[in-house]
Order: structure tokens, then C-alpha cells, then sequence
């Protein structure tokens, strides 16, 4: 589905329960790429400002990662036009998709969901992490870590670069 030149795509959970539930929004606008967190959909603003937290690389390199309107990091990257490489751009731990505040995932909201069982994961701290990676045509995503290895992987195509996102399992080395 593109709605307004922005195509969105879901990271969903399927609970135990059988519901959908949404982990985080990707989204591709011509402006740049957006990853939005569902976790902050239902929690409480400060004054007028919503805690929405989400990440953004905009297509002149600029990147942030943003929560109650104020940024918190901010850097200059490469730009998406002409984009070279294999760039991490978040990295999440999985331990909150088994939350119960997660907003239930419509499917017809997105252009395609990329749907983790719930039996893959293990909500244990520095087990498993969600990254998202952008990757220039030809490229693979960057490495993570010594031992670290891809459980599944979607390759987001519908433009250039790519947006990988991918669950990863973490070595046990690098849980001491």
C-alpha cells in the first residue's frame, strides 16, 4: 500500500494469544526512512509534547532518533540518493514484542508485515536484537558481532537502497 508516495511496512508478533500485535512501523517517504516504535502509541505525553519515538534518516543524510518532539541523537550520514555500502540504523532488543501495551496489527494498514512467531523469540536481555540496516544495491548488510547471526531477515526492495530488517540472536560471549 503507498499512501501519499510513502510505502509502510510492520514488524509484527503473533502472541500466544493468536493476535497480531505491532513491534515497529518502517516507512519509505520521499523524503527518507522512518522506523516508528508502537511501543510509545498508548503512553502518556509530557505537557503537549507525545512521547512517539522514532528514528529517522532523512535523504540528505541527516539522521535522528527523536522522543517527545526532542531529539536525542543526531548525526550527518551519507545521503539515500546515491547511497554506497551497508549502513546500520537501529538496533533494538526484541524484549519488548511480548509486551501486553502492543496496539493489535491490522495487515490491511501495510504493504506487507513481516510477521515473527513467537516461538523464535527469547525476550531474555541481550539474547536477541531487531536491526535495521540500509543497504546499496550489490551490498550486504553490515556484520554485527562475532557469533551474531540473522534468525530471520526481510529485504525491503521497493527502492534504493534497501531496508533490511532482521532479528538477530546474539553470542553468548557477548552476554557476560
Amino acid at each position: 500500500m503507498i499512501i501519499d508516495g510513502e510505502t509502510v511496512y510492520a514488524l509484527g508478533v503473533r502472541h500466544r494469544d493468536g493476535r497480531l500485535h505491532l513491534f515497529l512501523r518502517v516507512v519509505r517517504a520521499p523524503s527518507g526512512i522512518y522506523i516508528v516504535f508502537a511501543a510509545g502509541q498508548h503512553r502518556p505525553g509530557i505537557g503537549r509534547k507525545a512521547y512517539n519515538p522514532h528514528s529517522s534518516w532523512h535523504k540528505d543524510g541527516r539522521v535522528h532518533h527523536k522522543s517527545y518532539d526532542r531529539p536525542w541523537i543526531r548525526e550527518k550520514r551519507q545521503g539515500l540518493d546515491g547511497f554506497r555500502g551497508a549502513e546500520p540504523f537501529i538496533v533494538t532488543s526484541v524484549d519488548q514484542m511480548l509486551a501486553s501495551g502492543l496496539p493489535e496489527c491490522n495487515p490491511a494498514e501495510f504493504t506487507s508485515v513481516m510477521e515473527v512467531p513467537v516461538g523464535v523469540l527469547d525476550v531474555t536481555p541481550g539474547h536477541q536484537q531487531v536491526h535495521v540496516d540500509i543497504v546499496a544495491p550489490g551490498s550486504v548488510p553490515p556484520t554485527s558481532g562475532f557469533g551474531e547471526y540473522p534468525l530471520m531477515s526481510w529485504w525491503l526492495s521497493d527502492g534504493s537502497p534497501s531496508i533490511v530488517v532482521s532479528v538477530y540472536k546474539l553470542s553468548p560471549l557477548s552476554n557476560h
